[in-house]
């Protein structure tokens, strides 16, 4: 008998994988998990290079502050698209980039991120 269930149950020393992962014959590697985390990594670096050339673009003055805050405000709602309508993404688009110009910690956020501060002169009407 065991305490708090340790030593139970015929797993050695009480421990026991977490529910959801599927045995890989013992060996704890699979070629297709590590066929799936290289894919990913992929497209992360894929990612990360293409934010640096639009911050690349924003520093030489090919892209707007605005346009480079919109361009994320629509990347980070693009997993909703399929959850709602053009005109409710819209609206929030908007507002992201408002709180992006106008929050005092999104905008030091942004200041960090790109080297430029938005200003309320900055917000389209």
């Amino acid at each position: 008998m065991g305490i708090d269930g340790i030593s139970g149950g015929g797993h050695p020393g009480g421990i026991r994988a977490p529910k959801g992962l599927a045995k890989t014959g013992g060996e704890g590697f699979s070629p297709e998990g590590a066929e799936a985390a290289s894919k990913a990594d992929g497209a992360t670096a894929a990612s990360e290079s293409a934010e640096a050339a639009e911050l690349a673009k924003l520093e030489r003055g090919e892209l707007s502050l605005d346009d480079y805050l919109g361009q994320r405000a629509e990347l980070a709602v693009k997993h909703l698209e399929s959850r709602m309508n053009p005109e409710q993404l819209e609206l929030i688009q908007a507002e992201l980039v408002d709180q992006m110009k106008n929050d005092p910690a999104f905008s030091r956020l942004v200041q960090r991120a790109t080297g430029v501060v938005p200003s309320v002169s900055d917000v389209e009407p």
